[in-house]
């Protein structure tokens, strides 16, 4: 229906012969699939508007990355809902049809990525004609027990951060509607025999449906976030009483707070590798003293042994941090100490995030950065040795320490 819309909608736009006939029944029901079809257009583009503009919200905080590594724990969350609903089908004004909703939810976190929750809403749907009819609107009442399946697409994309502050939301599911309360259908019928075809006349229905939509979640603190939600229901034709000849839809927009329970994540200590030690080097033996000579040999030179240090970056940066700087001048404290020592530098980049071609282009600016440094404090560039390898080779097991510039003097 949806994707038959478009073109239905150029038709009515190119020739309005076909709507108006000579028979007045047949303009109104012409009408009435004009109408019908025009809405369903309205209501799709309505959707696929909140979630583009969901996405270009999260797109602002996908980035933000420099929280400390954190372990993921499964837990229980908790939303309440309230807001808009929209039931499909024909109005002469839009906002005559506006109706309100709420809900509750609850899931279970099994991953970053995914939540299991059960989410119950409703409250009142709306439905009328949209030509002049007595009556204009009717109304009844519904609510809708669902299980779906959310996926939280930040956290798929851009990798986990329960310190994210806003992330993008996609689920699709299944339920079932019960409606109750339609009395204002069963005296229009009253009114109008030939219309409301599919009239519940026992007062309640109970039908099966498809769901899906997305949400927009905004981090106010680690337990708590305010979200914005789309919903989208579609079942049977008997929803509106009406017989259209085709699926009912009926559109939600929730605004809501979700709370999380239990134990969410744990801080993962970062290891510090320390800097290995070379071994002492083997003595070198004193030349026998000549007897001619009255003059005592000079010692043998000791050799200084090899200093090491892991210059560490925060992820996608090639920027030496203040508390990195200290090793930076630990390495020209050896070099001024050492006239003879050079110093060999490698840049690293973590293979868990980017590509190669931005790996291979960090690790280099690292490596420059490193180099930079050390000619900012008088050492010789003949006496560095600058190499990058990208994330061809990862020093370390943990993957944020592959972001990392290692520096061997010597």
């Amino acid at each position: 229906m949806a994707i038959a819309a478009y073109q239905y909608i150029e038709v009515f736009n190119i020739s309005s012969d076909i709507i108006i006939s000579n028979s007045s029944l047949s303009r109104v029901k012409n009408a009435k699939i004009q109408q019908e079809i025009i809405n369903s257009y309205f209501h799709i583009m309505q959707f696929k508007s909140i979630l583009v503009a969901a996405l270009a919200a999260v797109s602002l905080s996908a980035a933000a990355q420099d929280a400390p590594k954190e372990k993921f724990h499964p837990h229980w969350t908790l939303g309440l809902q309230g807001g808009a609903g929209y039931s499909h089908g024909a109005h002469k004004k839009f906002t005559d049809v506006i109706t309100p909703a709420a809900g509750v939810h609850l899931g279970y976190q099994f991953s970053p990525v995914f939540n299991l929750r059960g989410h119950v809403s409703g409250w009142q749907g709306k439905n009328g004609w949209g030509y002049e009819h007595n009556p204009q609107y009717y109304k009844w009442n519904y609510v809708t027990a669902g299980l779906d399946g959310v996926f939280n697409l930040s956290n798929l994309f851009a990798g986990y951060n329960p310190n994210r502050c806003v992330s993008l939301n996609a689920f699709v599911g299944a339920g079932y509607i019960h409606g109750f309360d339609n009395k204002e259908a069963i005296a229009a019928k009253q009114l109008n025999p030939d219309e409301l075809l599919l009239l519940w006349n026992s007062n309640t229905l109970n039908l099966p449906t498809g769901r899906f939509g997305a949400n927009v979640d905004f981090r106010l603190s680690k337990r708590v976030s305010f979200n914005i939600e789309g919903l989208v229901s579609v079942t049977s034709d008997k929803f509106n009483s009406k017989d259209g000849k085709n699926v009912d839809w009926q559109t939600n927009l929730f605004g809501g707070f979700t709370f999380r329970l239990g134990k969410l994540s744990t801080v993962v200590p970062v290891p510090v590798v320390p800097a290995p030690v070379a071994p002492a080097p083997e003595p070198v033996e004193e030349p026998a003293p000549v007897v001619v000579a009255k003059e005592e040999p000079a010692p043998a030179p000791v050799k200084a042994e090899p200093l090491t240090r892991n210059v560490f970056f925060l992820i996608n940066s090639a920027k030496v941090r203040p508390s990195e700087m200290v090793k930076v001048q630990e390495v020209v404290d050896f070099l001024t100490a050492n006239p003879n020592a050079k110093v060999a530098i490698t840049g690293y980049a973590d293979k868990g995030t980017g590509n190669k071609t931005i790996n291979t282009r960090l690790s280099k600016q690292r490596a420059n950065a490193v180099f930079n440094e050390l000619v900012k404090k008088n050492i010789p560039a003949n006496r560095i040795i600058k190499d990058a390898k990208g994330d061809t080779v990862q020093p370390f097991s943990v993957n944020e320490e592959n972001r990392v510039v290692i520096c061997i003097a010597e």
